[in-house]
């Protein structure tokens, strides 16, 4: 996944999911809810909650898991909105 490059990311920003197959586009966006750390020395990995279809949720589930082997990138927030 991302690994150490997570460290520059906060919890709220966009991961943004690149699947292969048939929808070619930034197809699938979820919130980085939390990080956590891994059995490998000083490699962090994240935790996304988003919407996945029609009452179905991931919640807290491990971003590499989603469309795994794809491209993903995240979209850094910045400011405070009301």
């Amino acid at each position: 996944m991302i690994g150490l490059l997570l460290l520059a990311y906060e919890v709220g920003d966009i991961l943004k999911f690149y699947p292969s197959g048939s929808y070619n586009n930034w197809r699938h966006s979820t919130i980085l809810s939390e990080f956590y750390e891994t059995s490998q020395t000083n490699v962090v990995e994240a935790l996304v909650t988003g919407r996945t279809a029609a009452g179905s949720y991931n919640n807290n589930q491990k971003a590499e898991t989603i469309y795994p082997g794809d491209a993903k990138r995240v979209k850094k927030l910045k400011g405070y909105y009301n």
